[in-house]
């Protein structure tokens, strides 16, 4: 009889290998859960500092108090808490319609050895509030954390010193910050078991901040100094 298949004793072949690693870097679960930590202690403090369903802080022009803003302003802080130190960019991207309001465009950018968060604002400079806001928490150029919603669901809220009321007026004082030397107004406003002073220069684009502190039961917890600024 003719053999059609020949029985062959050898060892079968072994297992082909495994496919090589991704060469896209990983990121270890820890190392996130780290970074998203960092933000909510300093950002909860600074981060959103600025933004929640009205801005707390002197953003505007003029004599009269009428919000003006460019496209291409920007301001840098270096922000400390808690021995931490971050950089935090504010720029004017420009200007949008959203949910049918007129609005400036305000990213917000966090800079950390890790990664960086970006928060997106849509401003209404007429009501004062915020219409809009998108965040990204990023590793490297991951993504980890991304949210929006509207002005009113912004996070960081329990953190807000202030409302509109800048507090006490303290007079004029001479300010040195990473930017230089400023002349500024001093203002003081009581919080729960201490107090925040800011000082205000207005020829300071965005936010007309120079310095700003809080000191709670007489330890200093919060600083953020102007950096620099242009546009």
């Amino acid at each position: 009889m003719k053999t059609l298949f020949k029985y062959s004793e050898a060892p079968p072949p072994p297992p082909p290998p495994p496919p090589p690693p991704s060469e896209k870097k990983k990121f270890p679960l820890l190392l996130i859960l780290g970074i998203i930590v960092v933000v909510l202690v300093i950002g909860g403090i600074a981060a959103f500092f600025f933004f929640k369903g009205q801005l707390p802080l002197p953003i505007g022009g003029g004599e009269e108090g009428v919000p003006g803003y460019t496209t291409g302003q920007w301001v840098e802080y270096i922000v400390s808490s808690k021995g931490m130190n971050i950089e935090m960019k504010i720029e004017v991207e420009g200007f949008e319609t959203k949910e049918g309001v007129e609005c400036v465009k305000l990213v917000q950018v966090q800079k950390m050895p890790q990664g960086e968060m970006i928060m997106t604002i849509w401003y209404d400079p007429e009501s004062g509030k915020v219409v809009w806001w998108k965040s990204q928490l990023k590793v490297g150029d991951q993504v980890v954390q991304e949210n929006e919603g509207p002005g009113g669901t912004l996070p960081g809220k329990e953190h807000m010193p202030f409302t509109e009321d800048w507090g006490e007026y303290k007079g004029k004082e001479t300010v040195k910050v990473p930017a230089g030397s400023f002349e500024c107004d001093r203002y003081e406003k009581k919080v729960p078991r201490g107090k925040v002073i800011i000082w205000i220069n207005t020829d300071i684009p965005i936010t007309k901040v120079v310095k700003m502190e809080t000191i709670v039961l007489g330890d200093k917890v919060f600083t953020m100094e102007l950096k620099n600024y242009g546009g």
